[in-house]
């Protein structure tokens, strides 16, 4: 996992005044990034993700030809 990018889709925008500045916000922020990374990854979305990605370039391979297509993941 690279980076978590909170973008959502659908989402509603409000107007509050206030003193709400960078330095509050920040660790709210930070704290959201942490847990969405650790729910991500207990939820076993890295594993998800290799199996997807390998089923993928199968599919990719078999389209150029190839009969057989053998795949290896390289741990780091």
């Amino acid at each position: 996992m690279f980076d978590i990018i909170m973008n959502p889709s659908d989402f509603t925008t409000e107007y509050e005044s206030g003193t709400w500045g960078h330095e509050l916000t920040k660790p709210i922020k930070e704290r959201a990034k942490a847990d969405l990374e650790k729910n991500a990854i207990d939820y076993g979305i890295l594993q998800k993700a290799e199996e997807s990605g390998l089923k993928r370039l199968e599919i990719l391979f078999k389209t150029f030809g190839y009969n057989t297509v053998l795949l290896t993941v390289c741990e780091e």
